[in-house]
């Protein structure tokens, strides 16, 4: 037996040596090249290239191959990575025996006219392996952070390697290259696991990934290497460990413990794409070479990760948050502008769509990045599948993924708005492979609970603060940097405090300023949850999300309503209230993208707000208060303009002097750049209402918002109860849609909705039928205007009035009406049961509350829709009313329920059941991860342990090592200057 240390959990994992040679059913462990493409691949690969988008891709290639400007002796990262992309390039092009040039606007693809034009390619890739830095340059702390640029290199070498070997190439000394190979991996692999082990096992992000996956791609590569490497390695010179290594480490933290039961990353998309550029190409790798084989590691399966669904989910993730030029938002450490290389997922379920964002936007086709995904893409797109725009949406609501996306569209010149909330796994708290906490995702995270970042007509318009790159992100990932409240001057705790100046001398950290020292904090101040959210056939969209401050700033529970009026504009509900009801100043920023050095005018509106003026839309900008006069202010801060280009802009703070609590009302209004201005009126500020209307072409809206415990208000002709209230006229005068948050009532003329206690409640008037959504804990509620009504779902009675209708709904959700005789409503599903749990325990699901208006008999039927990756749990007695889960892992299980009586089927009930392997710890944060009001529910407490290391209990039932682990994590960080 060898013992040997499998980093993510400091787990000393036993193997079996199997020697080096590893194969698996089916697969034909001799072949070459492995991991691009295999022998047979070839003739279907040169057939592809003259056409497009194929060949102007491999144009790319070949000019990458070309390049020469190099020094075979400069081993320094950044001309190391050159030549590691050099290398793939041209030994793909000596592969594939193919050149390309430009004929006008189009590119010819053609064989080589003889061996002597192809063999400089050949030459080229050999020489650059032969030359290629024999370690990895992970040689003391300060350099300890080099894995992710060792990974890269690895990875492109490796790749290089097999395509030459694959291709015939007549090596001088083959052995030489690939001892030279497997010297680079040992060494690599026993600095992460031995040497390095108190820093690398805390990299519980995109280091892990990386480094796991270039390691096991050079597992596949060497299989079947078994000559000794020297040197002291011999014992880490074994291919099936690297394999095991590699898919374990890189399938836990890639698909795993990073990755939210809706496909969220926690380190966010633009480290999800700088992961995936060595994932990526190992995971294709073991997919063709293995055939799509499972494998066993230490009695876990790990499944084909190419085609595992969490994969899947998270690429539709990606797609779901995308801006409307097609790159990712900058929240936490994103970089604006920042695409994605979709062309090698094509080929998967949901490829029409990522065929659709890979071929418009801001960087068609991209393949570029630190390790080139230009070959990757030649072999596994399929230009047989149509690119299709996406069918779902427009706006998206995920409160595992932790965001709110409000879109108009699709199109490019779409009015875009997304507002955080997140929580849990997506805040970097999930489960290892081994059931263990997980704690911290690489501190990329910020702190943003509810900030927003508007995008409209092609211009930003509310800014995210974006990265400025490793060494200057403490300037932007701030809470100050973000659009969220403050309470006497402070918001949420920093998930990672700023670590000053250090230097690393005979072994010691010597504080460059004295009077500073190094901390680390873990950031589950103020984690976010999304709820009661919902669309209304795009009429009017709401989402809230709830956080609370408890570390630093005063306990303070902070609630913020949004809502998105017929694709056009925002109204922005912000309720601060205090735990000890003292006075405090409450504080609301609004970062927009004008003033400073950002090319936009800026003009503050007195006692009214501002406006922001681009060059193709401008925004118009509103705030009340239901309280105290709402004091404005002006002041500036920075961000990321793309390419870590740092940038100033106008930042609109809204203040208030109140008792313990303090409301703000907010209209976002964009407008094209020649559009005519709305009407947005102010129709009361202060004693105890805040109200707006505003009016344009489409009709007007009034919105009014109040302290719910205050009684009746009137704004206009609006009249509500409650908190937050909105009505939609349209052009002929006629209410449209009524809205009540933490309310009762609202009326406008002859329409009004009525809850029987505090809840959420909308509808909306058509033709044919109402559309309405709930939130709450009652289950009756009242539609005035209404002459006729049956038929639908989502209710379980109906009692017609005579101008109103009185129903007993299901549960929360969504609910339809048919207006006019006749119809049945379709039977509802409702799931009622408890939503965690613990490892090994059984979980009632109760159905017993779903019903049928007509009260007919109900047939259920239960479905295990999700469960962690590696469970085998099933659902006992799926057939009745009450269901029981068994669950075997930690972590989400999602639950599905269909009820149906002789003549139809419900729609499917979803919920979320979280399973931990202890019982649940409270800390102080957000109670409920999910939506308490009916939707997912999430974790009722996903942060246990010491600071962000992840170690389970207190901080002092942690190990000595672990804890210098926590602070060595921060260290390497800091000091990596030569991070990309």
């Amino acid at each position: 037996m060898r013992l040997w240390i499998w980093t993510l959990g400091g787990l000393l994992w036993p193997c079996t040596i199997l020697g080096g040679t590893w194969s698996e059913p089916g697969m034909d462990v001799g072949e070459r090249p492995r991991v691009l493409f295999g022998p047979q691949d070839v003739d279907t690969i040169r057939g592809r290239l003259p056409r497009e988008p194929y060949a102007g891709i491999y144009l790319r290639v070949f000019e990458r191959a070309g390049d020469s400007g190099y020094d075979l002796e400069d081993h320094e990262t950044s001309s190391e990575q050159r030549k590691a992309n050099v290398a793939q390039a041209a030994a793909f092009v000596y592969a594939l025996d193919r050149k390309a040039h430009r004929e006008g606007d189009a590119v010819a693809v053609e064989p080589f006219a003889d061996s002597t034009e192809r063999q400089p390619f050949g030459d080229r890739a050999a020489e650059l392996l032969a030359h290629m830095i024999p370690t990895c340059r992970m040689e003391d702390l300060l350099t300890a952070t080099l894995d992710i640029h060792c990974a890269q290199e690895l990875g492109l070498y490796a790749t290089a390697y097999d395509l030459l070997a694959g291709a015939g190439y007549p090596f001088d000394d083959a052995a030489a290259i690939e001892d030279r190979l497997a010297a680079f991996t040992a060494d690599f692999f026993y600095k992460w696991t031995v040497r390095h082990w108190d820093v690398s096992r805390s990299a519980n992000e995109n280091h892990g990934s990386k480094t796991g996956a270039a390691i096991g791609l050079a597992g596949i590569v060497l299989n079947g290497y078994d000559r000794q490497v020297g040197g002291g390695l011999d014992g880490y010179a074994d291919p099936v460990d690297w394999i095991d290594f590699g898919l374990a480490t890189a399938h836990s933290l890639g698909l795993e413990a990073l990755t939210a039961v809706d496909g969220g990353y926690a380190e966010g998309p633009v480290y999800y794409r700088y992961g995936d550029i060595n994932c990526a190409p190992f995971f294709w790798a073991w997919h063709r070479y293995t055939r799509g084989a499972s494998r066993e590691i230490d009695g876990l399966r790990f499944d084909d990760p190419w085609t595992e669904p969490r994969r899947g989910r998270t690429l539709d993730w990606l797609l779901s948050i995308l801006l409307p030029d097609m790159s990712f938002p900058p929240f936490d450490d994103n970089t604006p502008g920042t695409t994605f290389f979709w062309g090698p997922f094509v080929a998967l379920p949901g490829g029409a769509h990522y065929r659709w964002a890979w071929e418009r936007g801001l960087r068609p086709l991209d393949t570029a990045g630190s390790v080139d995904q230009s070959p990757l893409t030649l072999v596994a797109f399929d230009d047989s599948v149509a690119a299709e725009a996406p069918g779902f949406g427009p706006s998206i609501f995920a409160p595992q993924n932790g965001q709110a996306i409000f879109r108009s569209s699709w199109d490019p010149d779409a009015v875009y708005l997304i507002m955080m909330a997140e929580h849990g796994v997506v805040a970097g708290r999930g489960f290892r492979h081994d059931g263990e906490w997980l704690d911290g995702a690489g501190g990329h995270e910020h702190s943003d609970p509810g900030s927003t970042h508007m995008v409209a007509y092609g211009e930003v318009l509310v800014l995210d603060s974006g990265y400025l790159g490793w060494e200057q992100h403490h300037k932007v990932r701030m809470a100050r940097n973000h659009n969220i409240a403050f309470v006497d001057g402070k918001g949420p705790q920093d998930a990672y405090l700023s670590i000053p100046p250090f230097d690393y001398v005979d072994g010691q950290i010597v504080w460059l300023d004295p009077s500073q020292e190094g901390g680390w904090v873990p950031g589950r101040d103020a984690e976010a949850s999304l709820r009661a959210a919902f669309s209304l056939g795009g009429v009017v969209e709401h989402a809230r999300v709830d956080a609370r401050y408890f570390e630093q700033a005063p306990p303070t529970d902070w609630s913020r309503h949004m809502l998105f009026v017929g694709g056009r504009y925002f109204v922005q509900a912000d309720r601060l209230v205090s735990d000890d009801g003292a006075a405090h100043r409450y504080e609301v920023l609004a970062h927009v993208h004008g003033g400073g050095s950002s090319g936009g005018e800026y003009v503050e509106i007195a006692g009214q707000g501002a406006r922001v003026q681009r060059d193709l839309a401008r925004l118009e900008l509103r705030v009340a208060s239901s309280g105290a006069a709402c004091e404005l202010s002006t002041g500036e801060d920075v961000h990321d303009a793309g390419s870590w280009r740092e940038e100033t802009h106008s930042v609109l703070h809204a203040a208030i002097d109140g008792p313990g609590q303090a409301d703000f009302l907010w209209v976002l209004y964009p407008l094209r750049g020649a559009e005519p201005d709305p009407e947005i009126e102010r129709l009361a500020s202060g004693d105890g209402l805040a109200a707006w209307r505003v009016g344009d072409a489409a009709g007007e809206a009034f919105f009014g918002l109040a302290a719910p415990e205050s009684g009746a208000h009137e704004a206009g002709e609006l009249a509500f109860t409650g908190a937050l209230a909105a009505a939609g006229i349209s052009g002929a005068g006629q209410a449209e849609w009524l809205l009540v948050a933490d309310g009762m009532a609202v009326s406008l003329g002859e329409r009004a909705i009525g809850l029987v206690e505090p809840g959420t409640l909308a509808v909306r008037w058509e033709p044919d039928r109402l559309q309405g959504a709930y939130f709450g804990g009652a289950n009756r509620l009242t539609v005035e205007g209404v002459a006729s009504a049956a038929g639908g779902s989502g209710y379980c009675g109906l009692e017609l009035q005579a101008s109103s209708v009185e129903l007993v709904l299901a549960g929360p959700g969504r609910f339809e009406i048919e207006l006019g005789a006749g119809g049945d409503a379709r039977p509802t599903a409702v799931i009622s049961a408890a939503r965690e749990g613990l490892v090994g325990q059984p979980i009632a699901l109760d159905g017993s509350a779903s019903c049928d208006a007509e009260g007919a008999a109900l047939r259920h039927d239960w479905r295990l829709v999700d469960r962690p990756l590696r469970s085998q749990a099933e659902l006992q007695a799926a057939d009745r009313p009450v269901a029981t889960l068994v669950p075997d892992r930690p972590g989400a299980y999602r639950v599905g329920l269909r009820v149906s009586d002789a003549a139809a089927s419900s729609d499917e009930a979803l919920a979320l059941v979280w399973v931990e392997r202890a019982s649940p710890q409270a800390d102080g944060g957000i109670a409920d991860g999910g939506d308490a009001d009916g939707s997912d529910a999430g974790p009722a407490d996903e942060g246990h342990g010491a600071g962000g290391c992840g170690c389970a209990g207190s901080l002092g039932s942690c190990p000595a090592l672990w804890l210098i682990a926590c602070m060595l994590t921060v260290l390497r960080r800091w000091a990596a200057a030569t991070r990309r």
